[in-house]
């Protein structure tokens, strides 16, 4: 079995929607350390069922559609030709650093604040501290992931801006001839209104794998630059931060200037034409 690595840092925004993708388009999903399913049984030359492993540690990969179709009772058909091997940096063996691997990354204003919105020890208006004290690791483990030879680099804002062409262009990463009919259903049943609606029949399960475990609770995947939102206007200070250590791994995945530096680059922009303007005026004079 082929296996393709799924790599991200947390709050990445995409680790949840790939995974819940890949289980709808019959894809089995694995993680070191989680026997998060059971092989069944054969059915045919590409296809194994499953069961999920009620037994194993909680995977940190919330996948509604593995929790529902379980609360359910259903088992899951996976193709026995391909496995989706989620991952951070540094947990890979050397022979797995060569595999095929999808690069996931997000905007580090917004990762940042969404792996803000999680902590506990930090005041509300804290955020300056808390980049301090974390934006290093987000920086060393995007650099450390650009050695990584077959790596292809997928960006949550694209995600976002065309789910459809972004899962297909995966699709093609992994050479699997998937059909739009089964892109677009993948991409409903993982919306968040699905998941939502499938969070619900989750907390009403009677099964003692639920009663053990407070409440499944979705969360919402955000938004595009939400650092640009007024109720974050405070953080100001903190978002420059961030751009100022983090501009340059950004450019090498692919973030373009106008992208990093927003209203600034433009105003740059607008003196470098009229320095470049006033050298040429003078040239000719």
């Amino acid at each position: 079995m082929r296996q393709i690595n799924f790599i991200s840092f947390p709050c990445s925004g995409l680790a949840s929607w790939i995974a819940n993708c890949f289980v709808e388009l019959d894809i089995l999903n694995s993680c070191r350390g989680y026997d998060v399913f059971n092989f069944v049984r054969k059915i045919d030359d590409m296809h194994d069922e499953y069961s999920f492993n009620s037994k194993s540690n909680d995977w940190d990969v919330f996948c509604p559609t593995i929790y529902y179709k379980f609360s359910q009772g259903k088992n899951f058909i996976f193709r026995n030709d391909i496995t989706i091997f989620h991952t951070g940096h540094g947990l890979l063996s050397f022979d797995e650093e060569n595999y095929d691997s999808i690069l996931a990354i997000r905007d580090p204003r917004d990762l940042m604040l969404s792996l803000f919105t999680w902590q506990t020890k930090y005041e509300k208006d804290d955020f300056f501290s808390f980049c301090i004290e974390n934006l290093e690791g987000f920086i060393n483990f995007y650099q450390s992931c650009l050695g990584y030879k077959k790596a292809r680099i997928f960006r949550f804002e694209d995600r976002k801006q065309d789910e459809q062409l972004f899962l297909r262009e995966i699709g093609k990463f992994c050479n699997l001839k998937i059909s739009d009919d089964k892109i677009l259903k993948a991409i409903s049943n993982s919306s968040i209104e699905v998941a939502m609606d499938q969070e619900s029949q989750i907390n009403k399960s009677e099964h003692k794998f639920f009663k053990n475990r407070t409440s499944f609770k979705v969360n919402n995947s955000g938004i595009i630059a939400k650092y640009k939102l007024k109720e974050n206007e405070r953080y100001q200070k903190a978002f420059d931060y961030i751009i100022k250590k983090a501009a340059p791994t950004m450019r090498k995945y692919g973030y373009a200037e106008e992208w990093i530096y927003g209203e600034k680059f433009d105003n740059m922009s607008k003196v470098k034409k009229i320095f470049n303007n006033y050298i040429l005026k003078n040239c000719e004079n």
